[in-house]
């Protein structure tokens, strides 16, 4: 009677289930752990912010226009990738964009400093 059954079809049918249930763990696995492997830049995208916002309240616009206008176009450019999800990217134009806000502001006031 147990041959009229046939129970090694099914124990057959549930390793493929298995095989098949363990397969779809691993690729939702692998996908999700490919969107954590990147973090949002938001400390420096901030960071970034609020340089330019220093640079632009020291008068750096008119005392030292060129690395003003670079900090400005490296802001852009950051938010622009961020909002295109390039996080790699945004991090690197916020990085650039600090460094020149930063100069540009130190610059002002030494202009300032020295016309006083």
């Amino acid at each position: 009677m147990i041959k009229k059954l046939n129970f090694g079809a099914t124990s057959n049918s549930l390793m493929h289930s298995k095989l098949s249930f363990f397969f779809v763990f691993s690729l939702f696995f692998w996908i999700s752990s490919c969107t954590v492997a990147t973090t949002r830049p938001k400390m420096e995208l901030k960071l970034a912010q609020v340089a330019f916002a220093a640079a632009q309240n020291a008068g750096a616009e008119e005392l030292s226009p060129q690395k003003y206008r670079m900090a400005e176009i490296g802001l852009i450019k950051a938010k622009s990738a961020y909002r295109r999800k390039a996080f790699d990217a945004a991090k690197r134009y916020c990085l650039i964009s600090i460094r020149y806000a930063e100069e540009a502001e130190l610059e002002a006031v030494k202009s300032k400093f020295i016309r006083e």
